[in-house]
């Protein structure tokens, strides 16, 4: 389970690493822009590493319904900051719910 979520986040850095790059190739090396976009990339890693920060993990034992399992223990109004920054990040309109 920890090991799923550090590939995930591993995906999202890459990405924004990758955005980053072709920024600053495309316009002919221009630092300002190049780190907004890797920035704006990084907010997904950002957000999920805090969710994972707050989250504990554990093990069931049990043969049949056993395996790993994650309780997030974060406040109503940490969810709705999360929720703000990643639309803010993707530049794209509010949504009236957003569920983590």
């Amino acid at each position: 389970m920890i090991l799923l979520r550090v590939f995930n986040m591993l995906g999202y850095a890459q990405t924004a690493i990758f955005s980053g790059l072709r920024v600053f190739a495309i316009s002919d090396r221009n630092y300002y822009w190049a780190s907004l976009v890797f920035a704006l990339g990084m907010t997904p890693f950002g957000t999920n590493l805090a969710l994972t920060a707050m989250s504990s993990f554990g093990y069931i034992p049990e043969p049949l319904v056993g395996g790993c399992y994650s309780v997030v223990g974060q406040s109503e109004r940490t969810g709705n900051m999360c929720s703000r920054i990643s639309r803010v990040a993707r530049l794209s309109l509010p949504t009236p719910s957003c569920s983590f």
